[in-house]
């Protein structure tokens, strides 16, 4: 029986082999791997966007139904409270990321889901008079006029800036609140306040686009309110 011994030859030529192998096994895992760290890490973001958004809506459409058609004791109408919340709570984006605001008259939270209910004229970015039951705000010139006090830019005096269907600062009212009679002595249904948002995310690595949409909308039904002067 012969018996065979390995040289110091025959260890390095299974060295080179397996460090061949190992070549080829991160040249094909390696960019696998790159693209679900990014994948992680992009989509993080997004979603910390998302919960920013969804924040967003939620506490500006609370502050628009409880302010109804009320004015604040510095005579601000309630889109005025509503665009000063989103401004407040959306200031970890970046505002150049933020394309439209909404506030819109929803029709109550078993009628589809809040997004669904924001009307398309508004949505779209394309209302341009008072035919929709929405106002709606472009942050640039919304948040600015916050910064500046403007209050005027939020009683919908000039058509189209802001494009203006549901004047807060209405007379007769426009928002309902459960405080108004009709014709015939009943009470009026309050209504639901619904608030959207749109928001184009920015996207690091452009390996799944170079920006991402997101979307969120809330609905509160407006109360009697307790900021009138």
């Amino acid at each position: 029986m012969t018996s065979s011994v390995a040289t110091p030859r025959d260890h390095r030529r299974r060295l080179a082999g397996e460090s061949g192998a190992a070549l080829l096994e991160a040249a094909v895992i390696g960019p696998v791997f790159i693209v679900v760290v990014l994948s992680i890490l992009e989509y993080g973001l997004v979603y910390r966007d998302y919960l920013t958004a969804s924040d967003a809506v939620a506490d500006a459409a609370r502050t628009g139904a409880v302010q109804g058609n009320d004015m604040t004791t510095a005579s601000q109408t309630a889109d005025y409270s509503i665009i000063r919340a989103m401004r407040d709570s959306l200031a970890s984006l970046d505002y150049n990321t933020v394309e439209r605001i909404v506030v819109f008259k929803a029709a109550g939270p078993d009628n589809g889901s809040p997004v669904a209910q924001t009307p398309d004229a508004c949505k779209n970015g394309s209302a341009s008079d008072s035919a929709s039951s929405c106002n709606l705000y472009f942050p640039a010139a919304a948040f600015g006029a916050i910064q500046y006090g403007d209050d005027d830019y939020f009683e919908c005096l000039v058509a189209g800036d802001p494009a203006c269907g549901w004047n807060p600062a209405g007379d007769p009212p426009t928002r309902q609140n459960g405080t108004e009679e009709d014709g015939s002595g009943n009470i009026i249904p309050p209504d639901y306040l619904g608030v959207y948002v749109r928001i184009e995310h920015k996207m690091i690595s452009g390996i799944f686009g170079s920006t991402f949409t997101i979307e969120d909308a809330s609905i509160f039904r407006i109360e009697q309110g307790s900021l009138s002067t």
